[in-house]
């Protein structure tokens, strides 16, 4: 495949994958794909989940010593409260909803930082949530990219739900990547929501949802900004276990139907380490901390 050539005056574009994390195993899985074709992880955690709950620590400290191989690019953004930055911010409303305005802000909050860190290079910003993994032979040519991404380009992705074992039907079009033209006038999250005039890549990646244990994905419902799912009994440790067993919605969402997967060959390397990873601690593993 032709590359675009860099002009000889010039350096390559960085790319700079920043995402937010909230505990999610997935992580780990996705800087070690892309370890080699990323030059900066930027990573946010606030002390506050979403839903407003004090997590009472970062849990990305739990995780530095087996993140400690991929340090020299990994750069950890750390944030205090959300609610409080919100209330001192004139722009927010008093009435808006707190828990997506917490998840709003904490997925801008490293943008200045950002392009504070590479105001002298060119770079192309890598805008995912930690579960929406890049298809990373698609991040080669840097001088292409760049030229794409003018404006937002979104990033089509196959839908799956708890494994590799379903998906949704819908594909999935909100991870996009940008350049640093004109990036500190872009509201990530408005671009998150509204495809802004941006071209889509097509079959560009795989959205991982729920790609966690029981507990975990009982937690992620206690903590984020969707607070009508955070019910006792989508919490439920049986609950959550036979909806994966058995290929259904975790909200009993009838228009949510997930479809059996089996073209296995377009997945990332290494899935079937994380598939096997996935379906013992999903049915086996603290298997009786709730019931």
């Amino acid at each position: 495949m032709l590359t675009t050539p860099t002009p000889p005056d010039r350096e390559v574009p960085l790319l700079v994958d920043t995402f937010m994390y909230n505990g999610e195993p997935i992580m780990h899985y996705r800087i070690h794909y892309l370890y080699p074709y990323v030059d900066q992880f930027v990573i946010t955690e606030s002390i506050e989940a979403h839903s407003g709950l004090n997590k009472g620590k970062y849990y990305i400290d739990e995780q530095m010593e087996a993140l400690s191989k991929y340090q020299d690019k990994i750069k950890i953004v750390k944030i205090p409260s959300l609610s409080q930055i919100i209330s001192d911010t004139p722009h927010y409303s008093k009435d808006g909803n707190k828990n997506w305005e917490r998840e709003g802000l904490q997925r801008e909050y490293a943008l200045n930082q950002i392009i504070m860190i590479n105001q002298n290079r060119r770079f192309i910003l890598s805008v995912c949530d930690v579960d929406e993994i890049p298809r990373r032979e698609l991040l080669t040519d840097r001088e292409q990219l760049y030229l794409l991404a003018d404006n937002p380009l979104y990033l089509e992705m196959t839908f799956f739900y708890y494994n590799f074992k379903h998906t949704r039907s819908a594909l999935w079009y909100h991870a996009f990547l940008k350049n640093d033209k004109q990036i500190e006038k872009t509201s990530i999250t408005h671009v998150r929501q509204h495809n802004q005039n941006g071209r889509v890549m097509k079959n560009a990646g795989w959205h991982m949802s729920y790609f966690n244990t029981i507990e975990e994905i009982a937690r992620k419902i206690e903590q984020f900004a969707h607070g009508e799912f955070n019910q006792d009994e989508f919490k439920r440790a049986s609950h959550i276990r036979n909806a994966i067993r058995e290929g259904r919605d975790i909200y009993s969402r009838n228009y949510e139907q997930l479809i059996p997967y089996k073209n296995f060959s377009s997945l990332p390397e290494g899935w079937e380490h994380l598939q096997t990873w996935l379906e013992y601690n999903q049915m086996h593993f603290n298997a009786g901390s709730q019931k």
